[in-house]
């Protein structure tokens, strides 16, 4: 028995959709000193201050929601840090105020 899927009965369209959030991120303070920063640097990847360690935050809920992430730990809703168990606590709490989707057609099918 073959897993191939037939497609030959099918329309094939290429889509792009953009996707626009805003998103807030609740940098601990302990990230944000001049060793956390050093530290940031010679462990994981050229940073030039906090700004940027928000902007990966920011991606990284934006992209993947709550889960863990190189540098700030555990990304989490504020729901997600009130009831997490000890073991998965919550370093960074972020929120998604709005998202917004377009979509525009690339290819139409011949």
């Amino acid at each position: 028995m073959s897993n191939e899927i037939d497609l030959s009965n099918t329309l094939r369209y290429k889509i792009r959709v953009t996707t626009t959030k805003d998103v807030i991120v609740n940098v601990p303070k302990e990230l944000t000193t001049p060793e956390s920063i050093a530290d940031w640097c010679r462990g994981l990847w050229h940073i030039n201050g906090v700004d940027d360690i928000a902007e990966f935050a920011a991606k990284m809920a934006a992209n993947y929601g709550s889960s863990q992430h190189d540098g700030i730990g555990r990304i989490g809703t504020d729901v997600d840090a009130r009831y997490a168990p000890n073991d998965r606590k919550v370093d960074l709490v972020y929120d998604i105020l709005d998202e917004d989707d377009e979509t525009e057609i690339i290819e139409r099918p011949d």
